[in-house]
């Protein structure tokens, strides 16, 4: 079975996936910081910083079907807690349900938008870090932002083996199909694929000594050694300077506004 990659789109021609990938770290973690510190209320701060995802989103030409599937995909337990702020949140009341007695109050409605409004941008915004910036470079640039090196050669081999293993796990569920596992009883149906992902697990973690084992043998020291991060052009210099002065003023304008 073929697996999409996850750096599918970060070979484009777009003037963001030009940018160095520690610009690109950089002004994520600027803008998640920034963003998640605004007011609780302050629907047009986090407006207002939500554009910049959207811009670059737009720029960057990766498809908004792609970027919308995986902004959905992460928002199921978000939904959950925003789904429960006009309920939580005091204040005047707007509408009460008959049959429960809760009440919805406006103050519990602005909370709920802007609480969403944050967390699409944010997730907007790492999705434009990943999908433009391929992994390899993305693991130079949390490199060089001094990210522990452990952490980024776990990051590296799940990169490069997740989807090897997946598709192990499939042609042992294809094979359990062909010898007629969905006409089993239920029970029988789930200890059977119970198994199946035990004797995987097992199995992963005996692959990932050996392979582990044999890179050692192989002189493995660093994942990233034949990568180096070059010097900062002059227009990465520029979108660095320009989009963290958007953040950083747009920031400072609601907080002496509030």
């Amino acid at each position: 079975m073929h697996h999409l990659p996850v750096d599918h789109y970060s070979r484009l021609e777009s003037p963001v996936h030009h940018l160095d990938a520690r610009v690109k770290v950089l002004l994520t973690v600027f803008f998640i910081a920034a963003e998640s510190s605004l007011g609780r209320f302050d629907i047009w701060g986090a407006l207002t910083l939500g554009l910049l995802p959207l811009f670059l989103a737009g720029l960057s030409e990766v498809p908004w079907r792609y970027l919308g599937r995986r902004v959905i995909l992460a928002s199921p337990f978000m939904i959950f807690i925003v789904a429960f702020q006009p309920f939580t949140v005091p204040g005047a009341a707007v509408w009460r349900m008959p049959l429960l007695g809760w009440t919805v109050t406006g103050a519990g409605l602005l909370a709920a938008a802007v609480l969403l409004v944050k967390f699409s941008a944010d997730i907007l915004m790492t999705l434009v870090l990943v999908t433009t910036t391929p992994f390899e470079q993305l693991a130079w640039g949390l490199r060089w932002w001094r990210v522990p090196k452990l952490l980024i050669e776990v990051m590296l081999m799940m990169f490069r083996y997740t989807f090897v293993l997946f598709d192990e796990l499939e042609r042992m569920v294809r094979t359990a199909r062909l010898r007629a596992v969905e006409l089993a009883p239920v029970r029988a149906r789930y200890r059977a694929y119970a198994r199946i992902l035990g004797v995987h697990l097992l199995r992963s973690l005996a692959r990932a000594e050996r392979v582990y084992a044999a890179m050692l043998l192989r002189g493995f020291r660093d994942g990233l050694a034949r990568q180096r991060p070059g010097t900062l052009a002059r227009m990465d210099v520029l979108a660095a300077v320009g989009l963290s002065a958007f953040i950083w003023g747009t920031f400072a304008w609601r907080i002496m506004t509030a």
